[in-house]
């Protein structure tokens, strides 16, 4: 029971520490800074659907959660900054496409194949389940938080030769 909970403090730990550096130069909503809020949308998710995961011993909608937060998280920061510029905006459809196509293709997947294995001994422990979603959270906000800081930036910036050839290269 204590490496779980010790895992789950360091990967918020971590994730506190990003999310602090990355709101220094992030707009802000209200009292709160963008960035800071966009990381929450990750851990929240998971946490949500961790408890009726754990209650009905289900993995299959692991992988869809982590999908459906990349998309959250860029909905929430296209919806709370209105003034986006045009990299941000690129960032974001850049990031809900690729989210979109991978969570389809994981939890679909699963859905196959009936169960993922690497769940099997983990959704029955409490603490352990509980990590891997916290996990899953952390994963989501620390794989995009470049792309967050470019996203929610005070300081706008023009598309330019290196954003067009970064977009050839992702396509």
């Amino acid at each position: 029971m204590l490496k779980p909970l010790i895992g789950i403090t360091v990967i918020l730990l971590i994730s506190a520490g990003i999310a602090l550096a990355g709101s220094q130069s992030s707009v802000s909503v209200g009292p709160y800074p963008l960035f800071a809020l966009c990381a929450a949308v990750g851990f929240l998710l998971h946490w949500a659907i961790f408890i009726p995961s754990f209650l009905f011993q289900t993995e299959h909608y692991f992988d869809l959660t982590g999908g459906v937060s990349y998309l959250c998280t860029v909905g929430l920061a296209l919806i709370a900054y209105p003034g986006m510029d045009a990299r941000g905006t690129l960032l974001c459809f850049m990031v809900a496409i690729w989210s979109a196509r991978l969570g389809t293709f994981l939890f679909l997947r699963v859905k196959r194949a009936g169960q993922d294995r690497r769940f099997n001994e983990i959704k029955k422990k409490f603490f352990r389940f509980a990590f891997t979603w916290t996990l899953g959270g952390g994963w989501v906000f620390i794989t995009m938080a470049a792309a967050l800081a470019a996203i929610t930036s005070e300081q706008q910036q023009a598309l330019g030769i290196l954003a067009y050839l970064g977009t050839l290269v992702w396509l």
